[in-house]
């Protein structure tokens, strides 16, 4: 295992460790918001990092956000001008939501598979305008 030291030489970011109750992965296509939840924390591996795991390994389930959230989220979205954007934010058990971060070409389709939500269409609905 690497020791902080030996990577003396090299930029790094850190990031405190935040107890999960669930992840969250949020998709912003133009004003529509999708969420889906991601409950890690029943896998081992992937309980600090769900990409550590396949997922078919863990439930993920649409997840209603409260309408903060969704506004935050679509205003963020908007200030760095994007019609399209997914973010991971993580629930904690206490019910604090923390954001991570915000990728403006996240894969997105996996969720649809897994959640039924109807993300295809309005990705496409959005492509042509509408």
């Amino acid at each position: 295992m690497m020791k902080i030291g030996d990577a003396k030489l090299c930029p790094c970011i850190f990031q405190a460790t935040i107890p999960k109750k669930l992840e969250l992965r949020i998709t912003v296509m133009g004003d529509t918001v999708f969420a889906a939840a991601m409950d890690t924390q029943r896998v081992p591996r992937a309980k600090n990092d769900w990409r550590r795991a396949t997922d078919q390994e863990f439930p993920c389930t649409p997840y209603k956000l409260p309408e903060e959230i969704s506004l935050k989220s679509t205003a963020i979205a908007k200030a760095f001008n994007l019609q399209f954007a997914s973010m991971d934010a993580i629930l904690t058990p206490e019910g604090k939501y923390v954001f991570l971060d915000l990728n403006p070409n996240g894969q997105w389709l996996w969720v649809e598979f897994k959640t039924g939500m109807p993300m295809a269409l309005r990705f496409a609905r959005l492509l042509a305008g509408k």
